[in-house]
C-alpha cells in the first residue's frame, strides 16, 4: 500500500478579496500533497440565505441534528441520544442559538466526550455518498499533549481506530482547520485551512460539503466567523470515474474526541451540529478551475491558457498575467462558452521560464486569482525545455505503511519521452540540508512502469541502484549507466536514513515554495507535498513539438493572436480526427 496516498482529483485554489484588503496565507491539501493558498476576508451578503449555521429544523435529508439545549437529543430521530462521558455542562452560547455544549478537557484526566452510537438499522451516521457536515465550535485551551489535535467530530474504524475514520473535523497542532474523509485505509481526501485565522476563545462555523451530483464531483470546505464572514474556502474537483465513496465504519461517532490515541481531546464549546445526506448550499464567491499548462518543448506557437470561471452572478473580466523575466504583462481572456475562458502567452525560445497566473473579477467587485495570492512569489510555471531534458514536477510518495509508522520511504516521478532516447543523467532539486554536507545519503532507482497500476515496478531496476551522498543544495545531478528507451519510466529517490535533505522545486516553482523530507519516522514539511522537481538528461530525444493532450469535448476556434499583427496564429480544437476547412472573412 502506498503511504499517504490522497484521492486523485483536481483542486481549485483561489484568492478572494475586496480591493484594499490584506491577504493572509493558508494551505490546502490536494491529490498527494499540499499547496499554499491565500484568501482574504470576504463578507458575503446573506439576506437571501439567513444566518450561516442555523438554527436548523430537521428535514428529510437530516441524518443528525443536535442543538445541545440542555440535552444530547438527536432531533433527526434517526440516532440514539448521545452518551456523555467525563465532565460537561450546558451554557449560553451564541445569542441566536441558545445553549451550547461545554466539554471540559483542560486536564489530562478529564476525558470528556459524547458518543453517538452507530445504529445499524438506520445507518444514519455512515456517510458514503453526497453529504454535508457542519458545526459551531469555540476552543478554550489547546496545545498540551492530550489536546494537540482536538477533534470536533470523528467516526473511527474498528481495525484502524482513529487512523482511518469515515470522516472528521479537527483543529490541527499548527492551528489549521481540517476536514476530510477516508475512502479506504490510508487513502483520503482532506482540506487544511490557514494556520493564522484560528484564535482560541473565538466562535467559528465549519462546514464540509461533498457533492456527487455534478461532473466532476466536488468537495468544499468553509470556515465562517460569528459575523457570517467567510474566512476560508477550498474546493476540490474529483474525477467521477476514479472518485471512490467514503469509507464506512461501524464505530460510534465521537464528539470532542477522535476515538483513539490521547492527543485529540477538545476543551471548549460545540453547538448546532448537523449532518446531512445531501450537499447543502452555501453562498459562493467566484471560482477559477484551471489545469496548469505544464512544461513545453514548443517554441513556435503561443501557449493557450484555458480556465473555467464560474460565479453566482456574472464574471465581469478575466485576465492572464505572465512574466517572461521583465515584469508582468497581460492578455484579456475571451469566453469560449460553458464558462470557459481563454488567453494567450506568446511563444518563447528554448530555456525560457514563464510565470503566469489568472485573475477574474465578478460584477460585484470580488477579485479571484489562480493560483491563490498570485504575484511575484506565487504563480504557475511553464518551462520551455530543451529537447535533451525530460522533466516532471508531479511526483508521488512511496513506501509501506503499518498502523504505527512507515518504512522504505521513496519519492518518485514518471518521465515520459516523446521519442526514442538514451538516458544519461538524473537530477533532483535539493532545497536545503538539515545535516552537514555528506551526512545524508539517497539511493537512486530507475524503474519501469507497472502497467497494471501505473506506479513504479519496484521489483525491477533498469539500472543498478546508486548510492548518492548529498553534498549541497540546488540540482543534484547523478550520471547513470546509459539505456535506450521510448517508454515512460520512473526515477525514484530512496531515503536511506532519517534526517534527509529537503526535496523541492527550483527557482521557477509552481505555486508557493514546497518541500519535504523523511525524518524521525515520518514526513516533515508543510505536508505531503509532491511538487518537487525530478529531471533526466537524455540523448537523441526529438519531441514532436506539441504537448500530449486529451481530445477536447467541443468544437472551438481561438481568437487570432496577436491582434493586431502582421503574422497571426489561429488555434482550433475538434473532438475527433477529421478534415478541416478554415475560412477567413474580412468584415
Amino acid at each position: 500500500m502506498r503511504m499517504g496516498e490522497h484521492k486523485r482529483g483536481r483542486c481549485v485554489y483561489f484568492l478572494v478579496r475586496q480591493h484594499g484588503d490584506n491577504p493572509v496565507k493558508t494551505e490546502v491539501n490536494m491529490k498527494r500533497g499540499y499547496i499554499l493558498l491565500t484568501i482574504g476576508l470576504l463578507v458575503i451578503p446573506l439576506l437571501a440565505w439567513g444566518r450561516i449555521g442555523g438554527p436548523y429544523d430537521p428535514d428529510e435529508h437530516t441524518r443528525l441534528l443536535m442543538h445541545f439545549e440542555n440535552n444530547l437529543v438527536d432531533t433527526s430521530g434517526l440516532n440514539p441520544d448521545g452518551e456523555l462521558h467525563g465532565n460537561a455542562a450546558y451554557i449560553p452560547g451564541l445569542d441566536w442559538l441558545g445553549m451550547c455544549l461545554y466539554l471540559d478537557n483542560d486536564a489530562p484526566t478529564d476525558s470528556s466526550r459524547v458518543l453517538i452510537p452507530d445504529d445499524p438499522d438506520t445507518g444514519a451516521l455512515d456517510l458514503y455518498s453526497a453529504f454535508t457536515i457542519e458545526t459551531w465550535l469555540n476552543i478554550l485551551t489547546k496545545g498540551e499533549s492530550w489536546q494537540t489535535d482536538p477533534r470536533v467530530i470523528a467516526k473511527p474504524d474498528t481495525m484502524y481506530a482513529w487512523y482511518c475514520p469515515n470522516y472528521w473535523i479537527l483543529i490541527q497542532a499548527d492551528n489549521a482547520f481540517c476536514m476530510g474523509f477516508f475512502v479506504r485505509p490510508w487513502v483520503w481526501t482532506e482540506f487544511k485551512s490557514p494556520t493564522d485565522i484560528f484564535q482560541l476563545g473565538t466562535w467559528y462555523h465549519m462546514a464540509f460539503e461533498y457533492d456527487t451530483e455534478p461532473t466532476p464531483h466536488t468537495a468544499i470546505m468553509f470556515v465562517h466567523d460569528e459575523f457570517d464572514s467567510l474566512l476560508y474556502m477550498g474546493v476540490m474537483e474529483l474525477d467521477p470515474d476514479e472518485d471512490e465513496p467514503p469509507y464506512v465504519t461501524d464505530q460510534p461517532a465521537n464528539i470532542g474526541f477522535g476515538g483513539g490515541g490521547n492527543d485529540s481531546w477538545l476543551d471548549g464549546f460545540i453547538d448546532e451540529l448537523r449532518i446531512s445526506d445531501i450537499a447543502r448550499r452555501f453562498p459562493l464567491p467566484p471560482i477559477i478551475t484551471h489545469t496548469p499548462y505544464g512544461n513545453t518543448y514548443n517554441t513556435t506557437e503561443p501557449c493557450s491558457i484555458i480556465a473555467k470561471i464560474t460565479d453566482e452572478s456574472a464574471v465581469a473580466s478575466a485576465t492572464v498575467y505572465y512574466d517572461l523575466g521583465g515584469g508582468w504583462l497581460t492578455d484579456d481572456m475571451e469566453p469560449l462558452g460553458d464558462d470557459n475562458y481563454e488567453g494567450f502567452i506568446p511563444n518563447q525560445p528554448e530555456g525560457t521560464c514563464i510565470k503566469y497566473y489568472i485573475e477574474a473579477e465578478d460584477d460585484s467587485g470580488e477579485v479571484v486569482t489562480h493560483p491563490v495570492g498570485a504575484g511575484d512569489s506565487t504563480y504557475c510555471g511553464i518551462q520551455v525545455l530543451p529537447d535533451s531534458v525530460l522533466a516532471s514536477d508531479d511526483g508521488m510518495i512511496m513506501g509501506s505503511r503499518g498502523a504505527f509508522g512507515t518504512i522504505n520511504e521513496k519519492l518518485a516521478a514518471m518521465l515520459v519521452p516523446l521519442s526514442e532516447c538514451t538516458l544519461s543523467t538524473c537530477l533532483a532539486y535539493i532545497d536545503s540540508l538539515p545535516n552537514p554536507p555528506g551526512v545524508d545519503t539517497l539511493r537512486l532507482h530507475v524503474n519501469p512502469v507497472d502497467t497494471a497500476t501505473g506506479y513504479p515496478d519496484e521489483e525491477t531496476d533498469i539500472i543498478t541502484p546508486i548510492l548518492i551522498p548529498v553534498m549541497g543544495t540546488g540540482w543534484l545531478a547523478t550520471d547513470v549507466p546509459e539505456f535506450v528507451t521510448d517508454e515512460p519510466f520512473y526515477v525514484t529517490y530512496e531515503f536511506v536514513t532519517d534526517g534527509q535533505p529537503y526535496f523541492a522545486q527550483d527557482g521557477n516553482r509552481t505555486y508557493e515554495r514546497s518541500f519535504i523530507r523523511w525524518a524521525g519516522g515520518g514526513w516533515w514539511g508543510p505536508g505531503y507535498c509532491t511538487d518537487f522537481f525530478i529531471r533526466a538528461v537524455v540523448k537523441g530525444h526529438t519531441p514532436i513539438g506539441v504537448e500530449e493532450t486529451t481530445l477536447p469535448s467541443y468544437y472551438h476556434i481561438s481568437r487570432v493572436f496577436p491582434n493586431p499583427g502582421k503574422m497571426v496564429t489561429v488555434s482550433y480544437d475538434v473532438p475527433r480526427e477529421s478534415m478541416i476547412s478554415l475560412r477567413v472573412y474580412d468584415i
